[in-house]
């Protein structure tokens, strides 16, 4: 899932990463090379591991992009930098006329650290990054608030990426299944 995710977050290469370290991570093969660098060092660990965290730094259309990318950058240096490596991708200038795209980054952390300790975030520490990113933003002028969803009146949690993708296809390997599943049903007479 690594290489597939970076892939997802760089447009397959077309959009620049950086890392912890600032090396600039650009087109497919640095991509691939970076995926299976982090999946090399979890050997050994179980099946059921999750190697990396994602999280999405987003603010609404009609945010200074340059602003949130800044904060974004500054967010993940002082949260995560010297400890753990991560990647940063923003997607902020790639947007469509016809659904202006809210300027995000999305950030990859490697859950392995430095020094072997595994970042294992808690509904608290999530709060923190949150405020952590508000407090980068408003030091570049930008209106924040680190409120949690239920604070602003969102109550249902949001589609996974995955499952949104796999929706937004009209043939997919799923509904192939689906569909098979549902006829065999039918002709069994259950």
């Amino acid at each position: 899932g690594i290489k597939e995710h970076l892939a997802y977050i760089t447009r397959n290469g077309k959009l620049a990463g950086e890392r912890e370290n600032g090396e600039c991570i650009e087109g497919s093969a640095e991509v691939r090379a970076l995926a299976e660098e982090w999946w090399a060092d979890g050997a050994g660990r179980r099946k059921n591991t999750r190697d990396t965290i994602n999280l999405i730094l987003s603010m609404p259309p009609g945010t200074d992009q340059d602003a949130v990318a800044e904060a974004a950058r500054a967010f993940a240096q002082k949260t995560f930098g010297g400890d753990y490596d991560f990647l940063l991708a923003h997607h902020n200038r790639d947007s469509d006329p016809k659904r202006p795209e809210n300027p995000h980054a999305h950030l990859t952390i490697k859950r392995r650290g430095r020094r072997g300790q595994s970042l294992n975030p808690r509904k608290a520490d999530l709060q923190a990054w949150r405020e952590g990113f508000a407090a980068e933003l408003r030091q570049r002028g930008v209106i924040a608030e680190a409120t949690p969803r239920r604070t602003r009146g969102v109550v249902r949690k949001g589609q996974r990426q995955a499952i949104r993708h796999m929706d937004a296809r009209k043939a997919t390997r799923v509904t192939k299944w689906k569909l098979t599943q549902a006829v065999l049903t039918a002709s069994a007479g259950n």
